[in-house]
């Protein structure tokens, strides 16, 4: 299966607020249908931020590509 996450970010890189579907959960975290949240890499640190469903809040700490 390829799942290919849209990145938000490139368009939209001031937004703060997004809705995106859980596409797998890995024991090394969730991968998303979408995401505004830039990812770690070339000396860049990762966004970090907050998903909430439903009073769930999941706090996120560290982004990285998925290979």
């Amino acid at each position: 299966m390829d799942e290919m996450t849209e990145k938000l970010f490139w368009n939209n890189p001031y937004d703060t607020h997004f809705e995106a579907k859980i596409i797998k959960i890995t024991e090394n975290g969730i991968i998303l249908d979408r995401t505004l949240f830039y990812p770690q890499g070339g000396g860049q640190v990762s966004d970090k931020g907050k998903l909430d469903k439903e009073g769930l809040v999941l706090k996120v700490e560290s982004v990285s590509k998925y290979y």
